[in-house]
C-alpha cells in the first residue's frame, strides 16, 4: 500500500466517524441547539458583503455554517429533518428565553 492509498483510507474512515458523531449530537436537544446556533454565528443567513475586507472574514465564517449544514445533509433525510428541527427547537428557545427576560423585569 502506498502512503497515498493509505492517506485517503485513513480520511474516508475519519469522514465516516465524523458523521456518525454529527448524527448524535443531532439526535439530542442539547446538540441540536449547538449546531444550529454555531451556524448562526457563523452568519448562515446573513449576505456577507462589506465594500472592504471583511467581506473575505464574513465570507469564510458563513463557509464553516455552509459546511455543517452540508454534512448534516450528508445523513440523507434523517440529517435534514434534524437540520430543520434544530432551527425550529432554536427558534422556540430564543422566544423562551425572551419571555423569561420580559416576565422577570416587569417587577
Amino acid at each position: 500500500m502506498t502512503d497515498e492509498q493509505l492517506k485517503q483510507l485513513v480520511s474516508n474512515e475519519l469522514n465516516t466517524q465524523n458523521l456518525k458523531d454529527l448524527k448524535e449530537i443531532l439526535k439530542t436537544e442539547h446538540g441540536r441547539r449547538f449546531f444550529y446556533k454555531l451556524c448562526v454565528d457563523c452568519g448562515k443567513d446573513l449576505t456577507s458583503f462589506t465594500r472592504d475586507s471583511r467581506t473575505y472574514f464574513n465570507e469564510g465564517t458563513r463557509n464553516v455554517a455552509l459546511m455543517l449544514e452540508a454534512n448534516a445533509k450528508r445523513l440523507g433525510l434523517e440529517g435534514l429533518d434534524l437540520m430543520h428541527k434544530a432551527e425550529r427547537e432554536y427558534i422556540i428557545y430564543q422566544d423562551n428565553v425572551t419571555i423569561e427576560i420580559k416576565c422577570k423585569n416587569k417587577g
